[in-house]
Parts: C-alpha cells; structure tokens; sequence
C-alpha cells in the first residue's frame, strides 16, 4: 500500500486500515467522518485484528534500521580510530602520511578514503 495516495479513495482506505499507525478510535472517526461508514462491533475486531498484522513488519522493520545505524556508527568510529593513530604516527615517529598508513597495515581502497582526511 505505501504512502497514503489522496487520489484513490480504496488504497486511502486500505492504508488507513492496514498501515497506519493511528489508534483505533482515531481510525474510527476517520471511517465514520470521512467514508460515511458506521462501524459495528464485528467490524472493530476485524480491523484490530487487521491493524495488528503490521506490527510484526514495523518491529522488522525497526530493527533493520537499527542494526543499518549501528553498522554505520561502527564505520564512522573505526575511520575516526584510523586518522587518530595516523595522525599520531606522523607526530611523534614523524612518518609521512603514506608511512603511517602503511605502518598501520590500512588497505589501499581505505587510504583513498582517508588521505583527504588528515
């Protein structure tokens, strides 16, 4: 379903039921101001129950996102650790930018990277 589409009043619909993150009573309101549609017990128990399926990809979801954060964190720190041993390495050895890189066994892809760094 995606992102709402104000075009089509079905997929709208759709979206509200099963996508959106809305309370139920919020959803009620919606159905009954915006569709005309008057919701009966049996119908309330249907949508929760319809609503709870995307619990379980919003949860995939979120821990995706989280372990891409962390996985991006953990390049930032480990490049970060890289340029301060480079750096101590040009200072107190006095080695070229080249020299300390090799020193610390950094990979010629990953010098790239780096040099415009120092």
């Amino acid at each position: 379903l995606g992102e709402k589409n104000t075009t089509h009043e079905l997929l709208n619909l759709l979206h509200l039921i099963f996508m959106d993150l809305k309370s139920s009573e919020e959803k009620e309101k919606i159905l009954r101001d915006e569709y005309d549609l008057e919701i009966t017990r049996n119908m309330r128990k249907e949508m929760a129950e319809m609503g709870g399926l995307m619990e379980p990809l919003l949860e995939i979801a979120a821990e995706k996102a989280a372990e891409k954060a962390a996985a991006e964190a953990c390049k930032e720190s480990e490049k970060n650790i890289s340029l301060k041993n480079i750096r101590n390495l040009m200072k107190n050895l006095n080695l070229t930018l080249q020299q300390a890189m090799d020193a610390l066994g950094i990979p010629a892809d990953k010098q790239e990277e780096l040099r415009p760094l120092i």
